[in-house]
């Protein structure tokens, strides 16, 4: 296998015999790597911020607009389903496709959800920036501290080797949290799309 295995690598490392240049070298490395990381990311919850701060208040009241577009769509399907008041339902005398409502009904639910959750996702959003910030501050000091203790104390096994566990521990948090920072914008960038009010419907508030 060109690839080692878990095991292949855990007894590369726990070894009797320490590697030091490899272990020296992929130490420097990837702590290097943490350090250009966190640099680049102590801006990164004030930079989103202000990136889309005003977009998303913006695409709040497109949102609703838009939603409400979607319920007066929505009532007056229903009102071409539905019977008058007091009038007994009649199938022969019903012209409208009940399921002509199921598009509207879809759309108005998304809409309203979305207005919803877009405050709520830019708000996670910038808690995630805060957790990859101080994440890329921890990768660096465990990744060094283990480094340095598997090379000038490879005895004390216990030592050097738990702060390899730390250091993956802080690597595994920050592919996560980097996921769900994703996920976030790809939520804020859809709601934002979709809070497009069209050029030919004012906004409420401004009639």
């Amino acid at each position: 296998m060109i690839v080692p295995s878990l095991t292949q690598l855990t007894e590369l490392v726990a070894r009797d015999i320490p590697n030091m240049d490899l272990v020296l070298s992929l130490g420097v490395v990837l702590t290097i790597f943490g350090i250009g990381g966190f640099v680049s990311a102590v801006h990164m919850r004030e930079k989103n911020r202000e990136r889309l701060t005003t977009k998303v208040r913006i695409a709040f009241a497109g949102l609703t607009e838009n939603a409400f577009g979607a319920l007066e769509q929505l009532r007056e399907e229903i009102n071409l389903i539905l019977p008058l008041h007091d009038a007994l339902f009649d199938p022969l005398t019903v012209i409208a496709e009940p399921s002509s409502a199921i598009k509207p009904a879809q759309k108005s639910i998304k809409l309203i959800k979305e207005r919803q959750s877009i405050s709520k996702n830019l708000k996670y959003l910038l808690v995630s920036c805060s957790i990859i910030k101080y994440s890329l501050l921890a990768f660096p000091i465990f990744c060094g501290t283990a480094t340095m203790s598997y090379w000038l104390n490879y005895s004390d096994k216990m030592q050097w080797m738990t702060l390899i566990v730390m250091t993956a521990i802080v690597a595994t948090l920050l592919v996560l949290v980097f996921l769900w920072f994703a996920f976030l914008d790809q939520r804020i960038q859809q709601g934002i799309e979709d809070g497009v009010v069209p050029e030919t419907v004012e906004i409420r508030g401004t009639r």
